[in-house]
């Protein structure tokens, strides 16, 4: 179900968002250790809410307050040209996020829809966590990540991949009861944090 919402203009972190949906995606983001930047740029009738600077690649973030997948929406970010971006040799993607996370079809959590590598396909975002080698895990300042449910599984925060078989190797864990609930709790603190703070 859609919702017709009343933007609340909201403050977070010396910004002036223009709604609490998107400054409590700001603080969430915040709290998984991710870059980001605020309304980063102008596409052919498209600005996207947020930027998501990943190690290999951008992914453009439009907030919208709905439940399930808005086509209208996923047709007009193909059509402004973001795919065709701004990191030299890296295919830029885009994200849709709504009011909450949502379910990723494999019992895991997603951050909302994702167009693998700009081509209108639209799929869940599942979010998880990396496991594996501490040394390899030391050299990502990150260890939350997503990926496309059904496409490409390289994480696009930190570019590891989950298609290794061998000891040592990193692994993918989207859907672990404990990341589950963990990232609940993150989404519920980004809430906390943005609830009462008005411009």
């Amino acid at each position: 179900m859609d919702y017709k919402i009343n933007a609340i203009p909201t403050r977070y972190k010396n910004l002036n968002f223009r709604s609490r949906l998107e400054a409590k995606w700001a603080a969430f983001f915040d709290l998984l250790n991710w870059k980001w930047e605020y309304e980063p740029c102008d596409f052919n009738g498209w600005i996207p809410d947020f930027v998501l600077i990943g190690e290999c690649e951008n992914v453009f973030v439009e907030v919208k307050p709905v439940s399930k997948f808005p086509e209208n929406v996923g047709e007009k970010l193909v059509k402004s040209g973001y795919q065709y971006g701004s990191k030299k040799d890296a295919g830029d993607e885009a994200l849709i996020v709504g009011l909450t996370l949502i379910d990723d079809y494999f019992g895991g959590l997603a951050l909302g829809w994702l167009d693998e590598n700009g081509m209108g396909w639209w799929e869940p975002a599942s979010i998880g966590k990396w496991y594996g080698s501490e040394s390899e895990l030391k050299n990502r300042n990150l260890l939350y990540g997503f990926c496309h449910s059904f496409g490409s599984y390289h994480d696009r925060i930190t570019g590891c991949y989950d298609g290794g078989t061998t000891e040592g190797d990193l692994w993918w864990q989207p859907s672990a009861e404990y990341n589950t609930n963990k990232i609940i709790e993150l989404w519920k603190e980004a809430g906390n944090i943005t609830q009462w703070k008005k411009q």
